[in-house]
């Protein structure tokens, strides 16, 4: 997607008839397993333990809530005017708990649109959502 470092094979931003597309699937859930037994709080992360607050809290609930606020940053940083690139999202069997309307709110956010939010419970829900996000994608669209 990015003609810019690290991976450099993406064609210009604004190139002229090219669509740039992101596909994000994820579970959505930005949760961190607690350890109550432990000084580390939780499972080791990608934002270590924590117990270290590296995200400025040791609680698990504003972590989870931290981590979607960077979530939507960065969607917002990939589909502004500078890199306009089109973004697709897929919640692929998500979790049954209190805190799963959050992060569908967080994932249509993240999408271009509401309908490039898609849900998916099962593998062959999955194949429908992505048959259905190729046949939108390979739309021929005339225009005078």
């Amino acid at each position: 997607l990015s003609p810019q470092a690290p991976f450099e094979e993406g064609e210009a931003y604004g190139t002229d008839r090219l669509r740039k597309i992101l596909v994000l699937m994820t579970d959505g859930v930005n949760m961190m397993e607690e350890q109550n037994r432990r000084w580390t709080k939780s499972d080791y992360t990608g934002i270590g333990y924590a117990a270290e607050a590296r995200l400025g809290t040791s609680n698990r609930d504003r972590i989870r809530e931290k981590l979607d606020d960077k979530v939507l940053e960065v969607c917002e940083t990939i589909k502004d005017e500078d890199h306009d690139i089109e973004v697709y999202t897929i919640m692929f069997n998500p979790d049954k708990g209190w805190w799963m309307d959050a992060v569908r709110r967080m994932l249509q956010d993240c999408a271009t649109s509401t309908r490039h939010a898609h849900e998916a419970v099962s593998a062959s829900e999955l194949i429908t959502v992505f048959n259905r996000i190729g046949s939108d994608i390979a739309q021929l669209r005339l225009t005078k």
